[in-house]
C-alpha cells in the first residue's frame, strides 16, 4: 500500500498541488469533520462521479487503525486508478499536529452548546466506585478505539490515586461500522457478559484483545470466562442488547459527544488532552478537588 505522511500531505495542500483528497467515511462523519479541501468518497459510485482514473488521489479516514481508507484504496486500485496513496494517520494525526479541520457549522454549534451530561447516572449504568463520591467520571467509549483503550489505562491511574473518592461510569458509544466494524458487536458482547454478572471482566478483555473482536473470537472469550455460551451466543445473534447501546449513544450525542472517547467530569464535558496529568488537573482545579498524597 502506497502511503503518504502528514507533512508531505500538508506541503501538497499548501502548494495547491492538483490532486484529489478523499475522505472515505460516510456523509454524516464527513459533515462532522474533514481535512479542508476534501471530497467525500466512500463508494465506487461516488468515486466515478468525483474522480477519474488519471487523478492523483490521497484517501484517508479517522486514524491509522480505521479500515475505511484501506478499503477505499483497494477499491480504487482494483478499478484501474493508478496514482492512489493512503494517509494512514488520518484526521486524528492531522488534528494532533495542530492543523485545522472543517466541520458542519450546525454540528459544531450544537456540540459547543451542549456541554452537560444529559442522562443522569442510574443503577443501570456500568459503575465502579460509590455513586456519592466527590468526583464522577463518565466515559463514552468504543471497544475498537485505541484512544478509548489508552484512556482506560488513565482511568485505572485515577482510581489508584483517588480510591473511593472517584465514581467511574462507562457508557457505550460505538463508532459507525465504516470506522470500527466490530465496535457495536463488542458492546453487545459486554452487555451479554453483564447479563451473566461479568461485565467488567469482559470489558477489560475486549480492550486487551482489541484487534480480535469478531463473533468467533467473542465466543471463545465467553467460553474462556466460563459463561453460559449458548445464552451468550443467543443474545448476540438476536441483538438483545441493541436498545441499551442505542440509549447510551443517544445520551452521548445529546450531551455533545461526537467522537470517542468523550469524558464528563462531574457531569461537565471534559475537553482537554487525554493524558492522566491533564485529567487529574481538571479534577483538582476545575472541580476544586484535592487528590490524596502519592
Amino acid at each position: 500500500m502506497n502511503l503518504i505522511g502528514r507533512e508531505e500531505l500538508k506541503a501538497k495542500l499548501d502548494r495547491g498541488d492538483g490532486f484529489k483528497l478523499a475522505m472515505t467515511l460516510g456523509g454524516s462523519a464527513f459533515n462532522m469533520a474533514h481535512i479542508p479541501g476534501s471530497l467525500n468518497v466512500n463508494s465506487m459510485e461516488q468515486a466515478q462521479r468525483l474522480v477519474s482514473p488519471d487523478d492523483e488521489i490521497v484517501v484517508y479516514c479517522h486514524d491509522e487503525s480505521c479500515p475505511a481508507s484501506k478499503a477505499a484504496y483497494q477499491m480504487l486500485v482494483s478499478h484501474g486508478f493508478t496514482n492512489v496513496r493512503r494517509y494512514a494517520g488520518g484526521m486524528r494525526d492531522w488534528q494532533e499536529a495542530g492543523y485545522p479541520l472543517e466541520r458542519d457549522p450546525e454540528l459544531v454549534e450544537d456540540a459547543v452548546r451542549t456541554t452537560a451530561l444529559s442522562q443522569p447516572i442510574t443503577e443501570e449504568d456500568h459503575i465502579q466506585g460509590r455513586t456519592g463520591a466527590p468526583v464522577t467520571l463518565v466515559v463514552y467509549g468504543d471497544y475498537e478505539c485505541p484512544y478509548t483503550r489508552r484512556t482506560m489505562t488513565h482511568v485505572k491511574g485515577l482510581q489508584r490515586r483517588l480510591s473511593d473518592e472517584l465514581c467511574f461510569v462507562y457508557r457505550h458509544f460505538p463508532a459507525p461500522p465504516e470506522i470500527h466494524p466490530h465496535a457495536w458487536l463488542a458492546a453487545e458482547a459486554a452487555l451479554a457478559a453483564d447479563a451473566q454478572g461479568k461485565f467488567w471482566e469482559m470489558h477489560e478483555h475486549l480492550f486487551r484483545h482489541q484487534k480480535a473482536l469478531d463473533s468467533e473470537h467473542l465466543e471463545v472469550y465467553a467460553a474462556e470466562m466460563e459463561f453460559n455460551v449458548a445464552r451468550f451466543k443467543h443474545e448476540l445473534h438476536e441483538h438483545i442488547h441493541d436498545a441499551r447501546i442505542q440509549r447510551d449513544r443517544d445520551s452521548g450525542w445529546k450531551s455533545g459527544a461526537r467522537e470517542v472517547p468523550t469524558l464528563f467530569i462531574n457531569n461537565v464535558r471534559y475537553q482537554g488532552e487525554l493524558k492522566l496529568a491533564s485529567i487529574m488537573d481538571a479534577i483538582k482545579h476545575g472541580r476544586g478537588f484535592q487528590s490524596r498524597p502519592g
